[in-house]
């Protein structure tokens, strides 16, 4: 198990192995895929009837289109920020794609060999489940002392960890875990904070929530969109949350993170990070420049900066020790966890 309380902040790599977009692939895909997707959604609302509502709101998808395209290599979150005219359709658009990946996910033995050497997910739920043995030792799980911070719209690990357990102990294949919301979340009550919000709470979490892999009624769907944040969009509490966590931390994992500048200062990183923590972040396939730029923007301000151009990129900056690695996340969580 894991005894020292842990925090893990997830960027769009840490989901990659599961058959979740990068940023660029999101956006790609979106250019590519949007106009026949969201005409599949519209034939669905409206049964085939081409209506003036209809062909208004297929006229809008290709409008954002058209200029989506041409701000060419912009992530949609910031094209978002930057154009609120295209809110509604855009965050569509982040749905449409995140449940498409979420029917085509794989995990465990149904992974490719290239990414079944960076499930991480399973690493993880193996070391959480370390020395429980016996039918009833799930009921110590929950004391993980882990949290989970993450910038993706998807909810494959939260899916994953709680699939797993049920199906791992004996005990807890009788549990009517659809409706038992208070009992789900007593079995997974590790925070899972999501930045930008989420496409949905799963059916397990929350009355109102929509199952993994699922096709949600294509009158609802439009109403998810409450449920995505741009960048310019706060959840004050939230944040505030996650900040506690972070500082409550003795170990803070960065996985498949880019440490893009407005992600970390959203969370006021570095500033936030307190004597004795460690700090341990993803580089994967880095320059030497890239490295020692991710290091410098994980040390404190109020830390005098020391950095040499050593191999390991591991420095004890002050009390703080920051590591960042050319590895994947498993290999990271290997060497760390």
């Amino acid at each position: 198990m894991i005894t020292e309380p842990t925090v893990f902040i997830l960027g769009a790599g840490a989901s990659k192995p599961y058959g979740f977009p990068t940023g660029k692939e999101l956006r790609s895909n979106i250019c590519r895929n949007l106009e026949d997707q969201y005409d599949d959604f519209l034939n669905k609302c409206y049964g085939g009837h081409r209506s003036a509502g209809r062909r208004q709101k297929m006229a809008n998808a290709k409008d954002f289109l058209k200029f989506y395209k041409s701000a060419r290599g912009q992530p949609i979150d910031l094209f978002l920020a930057r154009n609120p005219q295209y809110e509604n359709i855009g965050k569509i658009a982040i749905i449409l794609n995140i449940l498409h990946a979420e029917g085509g996910s794989k995990f465990d033995e149904d992974l490719d060999e290239k990414n079944i050497k960076q499930d991480w997910y399973n690493f993880l739920f193996e070391k959480m489940s370390e020395g429980l043995i016996l039918p009833d030792s799930y009921k110590h799980f929950k004391d993980n002392a882990v949290s989970f911070i993450t910038f993706n719209y998807d909810r494959s690990l939260e899916h994953f960890l709680f699939d797993t357990l049920i199906h791992s102990f004996t005990k807890l294949q009788d549990i009517q875990y659809h409706r038992n919301y208070e009992q789900n979340n007593k079995l997974i009550p590790f925070p899972f904070i999501h930045v930008y919000g989420e496409i949905a709470k799963l059916h397990w979490q929350h009355k109102s929530g929509l199952p993994y892999d699922s096709e949600p009624p294509y009158d609802f769907l439009e109403n998810l969109t409450a449920n995505i944040r741009v960048i310019h969009e706060r959840a004050d509490k939230e944040l505030e949350d996650a900040k506690g966590i972070i500082r409550d931390a003795k170990k803070v994992f960065f996985l498949g993170f880019g440490y893009a500048p407005e992600n970390l200062k959203i969370l006021d990183i570095p500033n936030i990070f307190k004597n004795g923590q460690n700090i341990y972040g993803t580089a994967l396939q880095s320059t030497p420049k890239q490295k020692k730029d991710t290091l410098t923007k994980l040390t404190p301000n109020r830390i005098k900066q020391i950095v040499d151009q050593e191999e390991s990129w591991a420095k004890t900056i002050g009390s703080i020790s920051i590591f960042i690695e050319d590895k994947n996340c498993r290999q990271l969580l290997e060497e760390y966890l």
